[in-house]
């Protein structure tokens, strides 16, 4: 993929906008990270994708990715861990609750089955 600023379309958002958080990519970002009952590990392969999703939206023009929305705030409300391996509909839930009551516009839960093979 070539340079993110050269989507058509982006600049002008960036313009418009006003999670491993120590992440390069996300150094001066607006993220603030929500505890509760979610995991606290930001290690392995979960925490790993979920810094990924961050730095495609947040990542900011200084660091290695700049991402589409880089001025915008952000929430980090941590739901799978890879220390527990689990987590439940209502944990899940509420999470999506709690971003809503924080006044989260748009939510990305990136969740899935996990499965011996």
């Amino acid at each position: 993929m070539g340079e993110t600023a050269s989507i058509p379309g982006l600049r002008s958002l960036w313009q418009k906008t006003a999670v491993d958080d120590r992440h390069p990519a996300l150094t001066g970002a607006q993220l603030t990270r929500i505890d509760g009952v979610w995991p606290t590990d930001l290690s392995g392969p979960r925490a790993a994708h979920g810094t990924h999703v961050a730095s495609i939206v947040f990542g900011q023009p200084a660091g290695p990715v700049t991402g589409v929305a880089p001025g915008c705030r952000g929430l980090n409300l941590p739901a799978f861990s890879d220390v527990s391996r689990r987590s439940s509909q209502l944990e899940i839930a509420r999470g999506i609750e709690l971003a809503v009551q924080l006044g989260a516009h748009v939510i990305n839960v990136s969740g899935g089955q996990m499965s011996p093979s």
